[in-house]
């Protein structure tokens, strides 16, 4: 005669079955990324005048990302102003469907601008001739999204990048891969620069648009 199982554990057989069926589906929900290395903050890489430099930059989020750190290894004493571009990756991890409040401050007076995309699409741009710096509040499913914070320009200021429970105040993860740092050229780079001041804050007051303002 075949083995009976007892209740008990065909229960157990149930919830190890069900237990291992969620994680399975939370890491196809997240993607490809699901099972990589995570490195904290995001990563990219900086061009002059449409030329690679062989410099990185690391931005942990949530700092502020100062200028000084751009002018000073691409300015002149301020008066030889190229086209700099510096284009930064990762994701951003949301534990649940939540409202994300987004803090983006970039942007100077000669052209110089912030670009900041969430899941291929443009969330906004702030900087020369618009607000420099805002608070974008979305409505975010749960699960990893792609995160790409372009600063373009000459004359740069600080720069800041801060996702953020908008109940709570907590501070999201994000973060980016090895793979990231193999795409955008930092593994090779001459130097890579740890983005980021020794200010906490940002200095002005914030512009906070309608929710989940376009």
């Amino acid at each position: 005669m075949g083995q009976r199982h007892s209740p008990s554990h065909c229960w157990l057989a149930l919830v190890l079955f069900l237990a291992i069926a969620g994680h399975e589906a939370r890491s196809e929900d997240q993607g490809p990324v699901a099972n990589e290395e995570r490195i904290s903050g995001l990563i990219g890489t900086a061009q002059k005048n449409g030329e690679a430099t062989g410099v990185a930059y690391h931005y942990p989020h949530g700092k502020v990302f100062p200028a000084g750190l751009i002018r000073g290894r691409f300015h002149d004493d301020e008066k030889d102003l190229p086209n700099v571009r510096i284009e930064l990756v990762g994701y951003v991890e949301v534990p649940r469907e939540m409202a994300v409040d987004i803090f983006h401050a970039a942007g100077g007076v000669n052209g110089d601008h912030g670009t900041l995309h969430l899941d291929g699409r443009q969330l906004g741009q702030v900087g020369d001739d618009t607000v420099k710096n805002v608070i974008y509040r979305r409505t975010l499913p749960q699960g990893i999204h792609e995160v790409r914070w372009v600063l373009t320009g000459g004359l740069f200021q600080a720069n800041l990048l801060k996702f953020q429970d908008a109940e709570g105040g907590k501070l999201l993860t994000v973060f980016h891969t090895p793979a990231q740092r193999e795409e955008t050229g930092a593994a090779k780079a001459a130097e890579i620069v740890d983005a980021q001041g020794d200010v906490e804050g940002w200095p002005h007051p914030w512009t906070r648009l309608p929710a989940d303002h376009e």
